[in-house]
């Protein structure tokens, strides 16, 4: 048992319990008090009588114990009403509430201080607010996963020892939790040093710092190779003088947090020494495979220029700021891989040598590395033509510009067709006269920089000529120039169908709807693109934390993997993971999840996969999840996008109670396709109550879903409704079978609060929707009115119990033209629309 509390429960009146089978039948409970000891075993509550009789087991007809757990999270004096029928009650009764003994925070006062916090100083992220769940901190998980007591009021927040760290940490973090901590006192105004503490087993995770609920910066926590190895972060924040409340909100989760130091300079980092004994971790550690640290640089006196740089006048990339890890730089991978030594001190930056340039270059770069240049002199005001040498051996390779935190371009770096050819890439940039911090920071990586030269005219490019004869690269060159670029299937832009053609007939995509036999883009076993080929579940998490942009992983066609427990796992920039569904008849390798017994809650879509840059691909794949049903316990994903340009194909996805894809914030795609590519796939049985998805966007997300088929789902496609959301849909197939209607977007209150958004812009085109009953399951439900609008057109509807599109608590914003209703195919020029009300 974890927990024990002792409440005093006084019954106003004479109650009557059907009581459980442990208990004599129609039991009567006297007025008078009662000891109820509450003992908390993972979600399991009992509650016994001062006699020691059971009195609610929670499952058994009476479930007091849900008011006695309420009781004991949310007050620590007061009363609790019971509702007549509710929990077997003849009438209401109210039960006081009496624990004066215990020391339990009244979160109904609001948030306020568990410890004093000033700046300059330290803050243990132990030391959160009082308050209670959703006012002083938010965690997904029930129950103190970390094991280990430390405060003195019954937070619901997961806190571990480690050794090695003189504070207890908080452990078994998700994404979404959060921490804050009120009444924090700031000395004097000024930018701060911020050194996070923290560890992680896993690449890419991160969290975010709010103060006074305005964002302030993103911290990027370095995988450490263990929970017991802490490495410190250090970012700047700008503060002002007086009392301010901080939040810190995780982003990706899986980071132990132990305390943050501000400081006026950055702080040399002394972190205690980790024992040499690898230490057993805790029964609920990340369930991923111990990586190696990675090392973090050590910040001086804080950042300052390498290289005195004016403009107009040229920039060398490896000239960037002295500092360290986070200040001056981010490096994702230890050490120098482009070995070439050239700075005097030990920036862990990838810096290599290219014959045809005078200059070392910053190699080996990855998605959301940066580096930085302070101090820059800009001669006069006005907009300059900056020219950027790069190479690369990829598409739709970028980074960003910023000065002064602010971006003002987005470079897009041209295929060079090897490491050793440098072309030159000219944007405009506005500058005002005087000293400004200039950053490069990388969108998707895999892009090699030599130097930009600032000019008031855009200079006519004189390259140093590359040498006919191909040099020979280092023993430490990049190696990634033979790898051939994944190629997308639908470079060739998809013709569109006549306007006589209806339904998802239209399809001239050139592969069969839903993908599978006939298929034309399958990535063979023997391609030679495939660089891992993997069918067990440690082959294929070895080579995710290997590959690199352009990989393929190839997974073995009579393969069936095991991700049974295992949860967000990250897929990097690039990277593709392919089998061979439709290649002589074949199903494709499988990778499948079931449900354990010791898997943890979460009330999120947690998905198998997510993905950790842009440009990822699943194709050729069976993803199979653990709920077909209806009913399920817990919402879960099988895929997860959180960048752009994402790819699924050519796969069977099924069992996904909450959703088979989720996209999550790709919105700030230039098009629908660049937010996210569904295409080609057979997604069927993703029904679960309440979620049920078959493609779902949220927080601003577009894509493009194409020639794929649905069935057996809640939503084929759903959208949150949030500004900036939206998706086209075409050439789909949705089978007869469905809940709820196929296509959904949900609304949001707008501005005004006077009614409600349904995203920006919504288009369905050519899709086929067979589905006739229940008449509560019309074909399109749009919840509000798109901000751009709704263009619902050339579709054949069999449903023909009502309208088959119908908008709720709201009139406007869609446009309904040239579709056929009903197996006989009547056209409708204009409409026909439902409007109805509901309560969301």
């Amino acid at each position: 048992m974890k927990k024990t509390q002792i409440l005093v429960l006084t019954l106003s009146m004479m109650v009557a319990f059907v009581a459980p089978a442990l208990a004599a039948q129609n039991q009567e409970v006297s007025q008078g008090s009662y000891d109820a000891v509450v003992y908390i075993n993972g979600t399991k509550i009992l509650a016994e009588d001062s006699n020691g009789q059971l009195i609610s087991s929670g499952t058994a007809g009476i479930d007091d114990s849900n008011v006695i757990q309420a009781a004991v999270k949310a007050i620590s004096n007061g009363t609790v009403v019971l509702q007549a029928g509710t929990y077997t009650l003849n009438s209401p009764a109210k039960i006081r509430v009496s624990n004066p003994g215990a020391d339990i925070e009244d979160p109904s006062d609001g948030a306020k201080p568990y410890k004093a916090h000033s700046i300059p100083g330290r803050i243990n992220f132990v030391d959160f607010d009082f308050g209670g769940e959703g006012v002083a901190y938010h965690d997904t998980e029930a129950g103190n996963q970390g094991g280990y007591t430390y405060r003195t009021d019954n937070a619901d927040v997961d806190i571990g020892k480690r050794d090695g760290v003189n504070t207890p940490v908080v452990s078994h973090t998700y994404a979404g939790e959060w921490l804050q901590f009120s009444g924090v006192q700031v000395a004097e105004s000024g930018t701060y040093s911020a050194t996070f503490y923290t560890s992680t087993t896993q690449d890419q995770m991160s969290f975010k710092v709010l103060v006074d609920g305005k964002e302030v910066s993103t911290v990027t926590v370095p995988n450490t190779g263990s929970w017991y190895t802490f490495a410190p972060t250090t970012v700047k924040i700008p503060l002002t003088a007086g009392v301010h409340t901080i939040q810190v909100a995780m982003e990706t989760g899986w980071a132990d947090m132990a305390y943050v130091e501000f400081a006026t300079n950055a702080p040399t980092p002394t972190p205690t020494a980790t024992p040499t004994v690898t230490p057993t971790p805790t029964a609920t550690a990340t369930p991923k495979p111990t990586l190696t640290p990675t090392p973090t640089q050590t910040p001086s006196d804080g950042v300052k220029p390498y290289k005195a740089h004016s403009i107009p006048g040229r920039i060398n990339f490896v000239d960037f700021d002295f500092g360290g890890e986070g200040v001056a730089y981010h490096d994702t991978e230890a050490g120098n891989q482009g070995g070439y030594t050239y700075r005097t001190d030990s920036a862990d930056v990838d810096t290599g040598r290219r014959n045809g340039l005078d200059v070392p270059v910053v190699a080996h770069t990855y998605a959301g590395e940066w580096i930085q240049f302070s101090d820059v002199q800009v001669a006069k005001s006005g907009t300059y033509a900056a020219t950027f040498y790069t190479s690369t051996t990829e598409d739709k390779m970028s980074f960003s510009v910023l000065v002064d935190g602010k971006k003002v371009a987005t470079v897009n770096a041209p295929n060079t067709g090897d490491w050793y050819t440098f072309a030159p890439t000219t944007v405009q940039i506005p500058l005002t006269a005087g000293k400004h911090t200039v950053r490069v920071t990388m969108d998707t990586g895999y892009t090699d920089l030599a130097y930009v030269e600032f000019a008031t005219e855009a200079p006519t490019p004189t390259p140093t000529a590359t040498p006919t004869v191909t040099p020979t690269p280092t023993a430490t060159a990049t190696p990634k120039p033979t790898l051939t670029p994944t190629p997308k299937p639908t470079q060739t832009p998809t013709p569109t169908p006549s306007d006589k053609v209806y339904g998802a007939d239209a399809n001239p995509t050139g592969n069969p709807i839903g993908g599978g036999e006939g298929y034309t883009e399958i990535i063979s076993r023997n391609d030679p693109r495939v660089k891992y080929i993997v069918d067990t579940r440690d082959e294929l998490l070895s080579a995710l934390k290997n590959a690199r942009s352009g990989d393929v992983i190839y997974v073995e066609g009579n393969a069936n993997i095991d991700m049974s427990g295992y949860f967000n796992v990250g897929v990097p920039a690039g990277v593709t993971i392919a089998s061979n569904r439709g290649e002589d008849g074949a199903a494709g390798g499988r990778i499948y999840q079931k449900r354990l017994s010791s898997d943890s809650k979460s009330p999120d879509l947690r998905p198998i996969f997510i993905t950790k840059g842009s440009g990822v691909r699943f194709t050729g794949l069976r993803i199979d999840g653990p709920d077909t049903g209806v009913s399920v316990s817990e919402w879960r994903a099988g895929i997860r996008i959180e960048h752009p340009m994402a790819e699924i194909d050519n796969c069977e996805i099924t069992g996904w109670g909450g959703a088979a894809i989720v996209f999550w914030g790709t919105g700030s795609a230039k098009d629908m396709k660049d937010g996210g590519y569904v295409h080609h796939n057979y997604i069927h049985h993703c029904q679960g109550s309440g979620f049920g998805y078959g493609v779902v966007t949220y927080l601003g997300s577009v894509c493009l879903i194409e020639a794929n088929y649905f069935d057996y789902t809640r939503h084929s496609i759903a959208g949150d409704g949030s500004a900036g959301s939206g998706y086209e849909a075409r050439y789909n197939i949705n089978g007869p079978n469905a809940t709820y209607q196929n296509f959904d977007m949900h609304g949001k209150p707008n501005s005004s609060g006077s009614g409600k958004i349904a995203g920006d812009l919504i288009k369905i085109h050519h899709n086929t929707f067979l589905g006739t009953e229940p008449a509560v399951a019309p074909p399109v439900v749009i919840r509000g009115v798109p901000r751009v609008g709704a263009y619902i057109d050339h579709n054949w509807f069999y449903y023909t119990s009502y309208a088959p599109v119908w908008q709720v608590d709201s009139k406007g914003g869609i446009y309904i033209t040239d579709n056929v209703i009903g197996k006989d195919k009547k056209l409708s020029t204009s409409g026909p629309i439902r409007y109805v009300t509901w309560n969301e």
